[in-house]
């Protein structure tokens, strides 16, 4: 029913836009993900995957995505960087999922930004992420993934392309201390020379 109520707006709103719409439905639960077997015995031990932030609750979102990573990223390491006051069933149920779950401190509050009523202080980003990717680096991993923990891949083969992106494109500089490229995915922002920090790939 609600399919057609949606197919139904769509007809309506194409004419008027000059352009079809698509929607895409995308699995909740990692359970509800196929994978092909042998696409799963691939090694992802070069990899950390960092995710960084509050736990997302609805719907075990957070959990799930740690759930659906070790179930696409073999032997990669999976990292929730959260922060103290976390709910500590959740925070047990990423340990048992196989994820290592780093507790960070709260800054002071008075170095917290407050806008209507939210945290809105990218010093809160900045903690979990060094903290998520200082352990990737103490494990000597080659490449690591950081996002945030309300989003989430579907691609099994994100982290090869994304890995195979800073090969194909290396850093033409010289005298540089940088191993390579950073990659960033965003498409809620199209402003020139601006860098998304929602996603972020490199060594």
């Amino acid at each position: 029913m609600k399919y057609r109520v949606i197919k139904v707006f769509f007809d309506i709103l194409e004419p008027i836009i000059g352009g079809y719409i698509t929607y895409h439905i995308r699995p909740m639960f990692a359970d509800g993900v196929f994978i092909d077997s042998r696409d799963v015995e691939y090694d992802h031990s070069e990899y950390a995957i960092v995710l960084q932030g509050p736990i997302c609750k609805s719907n075990n979102f957070t959990l799930e995505t740690l759930a659906l990573y070790k179930k696409y990223f073999h032997k990669a390491l999976i990292i929730l960087s959260t922060w103290e006051g976390e709910d500590e069933y959740c925070i047990e149920q990423a340990k048992n999922i196989g994820a290592e779950v780093i507790i960070n401190k709260l800054p002071p509050r008075d170095l917290i930004i407050y806008k209507f009523g939210l945290q809105r202080n990218i010093n809160l980003q900045i903690i979990t992420s060094m903290a998520g990717i200082k352990r990737a680096a103490e494990a000597g991993k080659k490449y690591t993934l950081k996002i945030r923990t309300d989003e989430r891949l579907y691609n099994y083969n994100a982290l090869l392309f994304m890995s195979n992106l800073l090969k194909k494109f290396p850093l033409t500089t010289l005298n540089h201390r940088q191993k390579g490229r950073l990659i960033s995915i965003n498409n809620t922002t199209r402003k020139f020379y601006y860098f998304p920090d929602t996603l972020v790939f490199g060594y």
